[in-house]
């Protein structure tokens, strides 16, 4: 009995181990997505933060200016 490289136990053995590192491959990229999108939303945050904080100093800025042209009036 030798070995026949085109026998169909060859061939489910080599479809078997590419499956095994595509597994791999997938649970590697599961995982890159997970902190990926930790970031975007982290991201989102700040952004959403910083146009408070922009906003609400726009508003005080607003009231002074015009706080100050009407009591000049």
């Amino acid at each position: 009995m030798s070995f026949d490289p085109n026998s169909d136990n060859a061939m489910f053995s080599r479809i078997l181990t590419e499956l095994k590192e595509l597994k791999c491959d997938v649970q590697d990229i599961k995982e890159q997505v997970y902190k990926t999108n930790g970031r975007v939303t982290s991201l989102e945050q700040d952004k959403w933060t910083q146009r408070g904080i922009v906003l609400a100093i726009a508003v005080v800025a607003s009231s002074l200016w015009e706080w100050f042209i009407r009591g000049k009036e």
